[in-house]
């Protein structure tokens, strides 16, 4: 068998930034609701919705919704 590593260092300002692009502030706020069914997702990560939603996991699937 053959392993490949794949470990390498980006600066930290890099690191940053595609952090900023990727991950909104806030949180998501509570989901209380039990799912029947699963619905379509939305999104798949913040950077799927318009500023400044997150994408959530909420009423069974995953929405660009306001963070808390």
């Amino acid at each position: 068998m053959v392993q490949f590593n794949y470990s390498f260092w980006l600066p930290i300002s890099v690191l940053r930034y595609l952090f900023s692009i990727t991950v909104r502030p806030g949180m998501c706020p509570p989901d209380t609701v039990i799912c029947a069914k699963p619905r379509r997702n939305e999104c798949q990560s913040d950077i799927n919705c318009p500023s400044p939603k997150k994408c959530c996991y909420n009423s069974c699937a995953y929405h660009c919704v306001n963070p808390v």
